[in-house]
């Protein structure tokens, strides 16, 4: 006698198998030194003083079959930075910091970014810090 599926359960044949797919995001954080109090942009270090910004990639892969919608973007505040105010960017374009005025929000410690991401879309977070 064949058994039609194997005792531990794992169907191996594919024809009965259907996947269900969706938005398929990826992420991407680069941290880059923009300046310091002694070598301004020249040469950079990451001393106190200086200013870090922060590059977060977002992507929704173009094989997704679906729109990736009210996707939140969180990031913590670095411990030992302050964050400079307003300086959120969302694809280059200006952020408040004010909760609920537009996509982007700072709450305490909290960067919060929204929005929506179809299939093959990126978007591109900024944001900058000081060095404690």
């Amino acid at each position: 006698m064949v058994n039609e599926y194997p005792l531990n359960g794992v169907d191996t044949d594919a024809s009965k198998v259907t996947l269900q797919t969706g938005p398929m995001l990826s992420i991407q954080k680069v941290r880059s030194l923009i300046s310091d109090p002694v070598n301004g942009t020249a040469n950079p270090k990451a001393i106190p003083g200086a200013t870090v910004r922060y590059t977060i990639i977002v992507s929704n892969d173009p094989a997704a079959s679906a729109t990736a919608n009210s996707v939140t973007f969180t990031d913590d505040i670095p411990i030992g930075t302050t964050y400079i105010p307003n300086t959120i960017t969302l694809d280059a374009a200006a952020l408040t910091d004010a909760t609920g005025d537009d996509a982007g929000e700072i709450v305490g410690t909290t960067i919060s970014v929204t929005g929506n991401l179809a299939a093959g879309q990126t978007a591109t977070i900024k944001y900058d810090v000081t060095i404690d």
